[in-house]
């Protein structure tokens, strides 16, 4: 065993261990994760002020949850979306970290359980209004106002039913949307996790893939629909014929990027929450009880 590399943090609340060779691996691949923890309302970032150490800055935002990463930041957080942006000039590096974002704008939506949002390349926001069962976008005069409902969804209120919780983008657009149960029930989505799951087509309006344990977070990418089906701990492409998905703990939020120096294959990182699974796929954080992984594609 190998002692693992720590990370340097602010104050003594919060105790960071990373697997060997996380901070080489991370200036290999100029990455800088960020990271958001409903429960404990943080947004985290993870630097490398050196070859030898990884910084870890966070703040509190109250039960953030959804985060898009691009040239600024968006982030939900309870009663709000956020949009951070970097301070920092192009070109213009600080002393200590790789960038500043600075909370620059947000709106008041009231509480709508966002569990995912996008920026589609038409520069409109989307998200995934949990609580009211459909992907979303900001209202000039309402909270918000809905892009797609599933057509079992008889009133737009605010009970979680079947659970609607991440979007995909697709041709700068957003296009498929996830469900853990198709029912019109208030949280009886939690009696159907085991096969209750599907994937929409929100242009087609066509479910796509059904009879998923807790599916999560689809993505497209290289003209393949992905996703995690974190009931049995696969993460794989869909086949959109079977509507299946096609042949490792509870997998959460996949980020996709190209090593650099192999980049015609693509890998995803993949957040674990639980370890007492059985799992297959390379750790990348092989020390932790909770590990990720990176999976070629």
């Amino acid at each position: 065993m190998h002692a693992p590399e720590q990370m340097l943090i602010g104050s003594n609340w919060l105790h960071v261990l990373g697997s060997r060779y996380l901070t080489s691996w991370l200036a290999a691949q100029q990455w800088r994760p960020a990271l958001t923890t409903y429960q404990t309302g943080k947004l985290f970032q993870v630097g490398r002020p050196d070859d030898m150490r990884i910084s870890v800055f966070e703040r509190t935002f109250n039960c953030s949850m959804g985060l898009w990463v691009s040239q600024n930041f968006r982030m939900s957080s309870k009663y709000q979306p956020w949009r951070l942006e970097n301070a920092l000039a192009i070109g213009v590096l600080h002393p200590r970290y790789d960038g500043l974002h600075i909370p620059r704008t947000t709106c008041i939506t009231g509480d709508l359980n966002i569990h995912h949002l996008a920026v589609e390349d038409s520069g409109r926001p989307a998200f995934v209004a949990t609580h009211f069962k459909c992907p979303a976008t900001l209202g000039e005069r309402a909270s918000f106002t809905p892009l797609w409902q599933p057509e079992l969804v008889n009133s737009l209120i605010p009970e979680d039913r079947c659970h609607l919780k991440r979007l995909a983008m697709r041709d700068g657009r957003s296009r498929h949307v996830i469900v853990v149960s198709q029912n019109d029930v208030a949280a009886d989505y939690c009696n159907r996790r085991n096969d209750g799951g599907c994937v929409t087509d929100l242009a087609s309006k066509d479910i796509v893939a059904s009879g998923l344990p807790i599916p999560h977070s689809p993505s497209w990418y290289h003209d393949k629909l992905w996703g995690l089906n974190s009931g049995t701990g696969k993460f794989d492409s869909i086949d959109m014929e079977q509507g299946r998905f096609a042949p490792p703990g509870f997998v959460r939020h996949p980020t996709w990027f190209d090593l650099r120096g192999q980049l015609r294959r693509g890998h995803a990182f993949v957040a674990e929450q639980r370890s007492d699974v059985q799992r297959s796929g390379t750790m990348t954080n092989h020390e932790s009880q909770s590990p990720n992984f990176e999976f070629p594609i």
